[in-house]
């Protein structure tokens, strides 16, 4: 695949006057985490899951890669608001308390230790993280992908969601 011809190619610097926004994915043995601002990538991070974590609920699972990725890029955005936006709407939820396993308990009150706005968006909206999930380069041993060749994928992605007729301009 050629990279698009564009400058969004490759990783910007962040802005710290303006909103940080993590995308999260979880798949059956690896977490996701993409850091964003304006629609460009700052950085990417993902990791495979343990035996331990792969036993996890899904709702664990999708709450330990918000924490494990705050954690990995709160040099970026400090005390400042980051949105996560994240396709498991239990995590909007998770500050309300209800039936949470003492895990959730502890990881909950990490999470208050951040600045979080919440996002829900569905898993076909989700295309930033999902990129990286279901469409693996390289194998799980710690490969990494260059930032065009996540490009083209997510363009593409997009494209496909779009030319299905269900994506906003």
């Amino acid at each position: 695949m050629k990279p698009p011809e564009n400058k969004a190619s490759v990783l910007q610097l962040p802005i710290f006057t303006e909103q940080f926004n993590l995308f999260t994915e979880v798949n059956g043995v690896e977490i996701v985490a993409v850091l964003n601002q304006n629609h460009r990538p700052i950085a990417f991070e993902s990791r495979t899951l343990n035996k331990a974590e792969r036993n996890y609920t899904l709702t664990e699972r999708e709450c330990l890669v918000v924490i494990w990725a705050l954690n990995r890029f709160k040099t970026y955005f400090g005390s400042r608001s980051v949105k996560v936006i994240t396709d498991h709407v239990a995590l909007t939820k998770l500050t309300n308390g209800k039936n949470l396993s003492s895990r959730m308990i502890r990881w909950a009150l990490k999470l208050s230790e951040f600045n979080i706005e919440w996002e829900h968006r569905t898993s076909v909206q989700n295309v930033v993280a999902n990129v990286l999930s279901r469409n693996p380069v390289g194998n799980l041993d710690g490969s990494q992908i260059s930032c065009a060749a996540f490009l083209v994928l997510a363009l593409n992605s997009r494209e496909q969601y779009h030319s299905r007729g269900k994506g906003r301009s």
